[in-house]
């Protein structure tokens, strides 16, 4: 990974432009913001292990990901808006594999830094979680109909045996 040059405004108006982040006051964001590593992950690139340590957020600015998890692996490249956030909760073990399909610009963030905000301050955390919670709801909502749609295909190739 190379760490590419930008400042903390150019940080902060990333945050700003996340759904994520987007509600937080100025004051947090900038915290947020002094504490984010700009990085370019390059192709092949591993962000996270299933069963792993989950101690980053990702908030991705640019570039695509393939998802595996145990018993399964999604070849077709994906754009994120964020991964990570087995890092945000409990028992902060990753349950995917993540690695960059091709060059991703990301916002990494240390979850104990978030997590210790979030102590501090539960409206943001509860703000940020929200917005968590919203996207993994529309992931298993767009999952759920992918796999109703392979079960219709499946079905009108071949009927079920009974």
């Amino acid at each position: 990974m190379k760490t590419p040059v930008l400042d903390h405004e150019g940080k902060f108006a990333l945050l700003r432009e996340s759904p994520l982040f987007s509600r937080l006051a100025r004051p947090d964001l900038s915290h947020i913001a002094h504490q984010a590593e700009y990085l370019t992950i390059p192709p092949g690139g591993v962000l996270t292990s299933v069963g792993t340590a989950a101690t980053f957020f990702y908030l991705f600015i640019s570039g695509s990901v393939t998802l595996s998890w145990v018993g399964a692996v999604d070849l077709q490249p994906q754009q994120l808006p964020f991964a990570g956030w087995a890092a945000l909760v409990e028992p902060y073990r990753s349950s995917t594999s993540i690695v960059a399909f091709d060059e991703c610009k990301v916002l990494r963030l240390r979850s104990r830094m978030l997590l210790e905000m979030f102590s501090h301050r539960p409206d943001v955390g509860y703000d940020v979680m929200r917005a968590v919670a919203a996207e993994a709801r529309a992931r298993l909502e767009a999952t759920v109909q992918e796999v109703r749609e392979l079960r219709r295909l499946t079905a009108a190739i071949a009927p079920p045996v009974t």
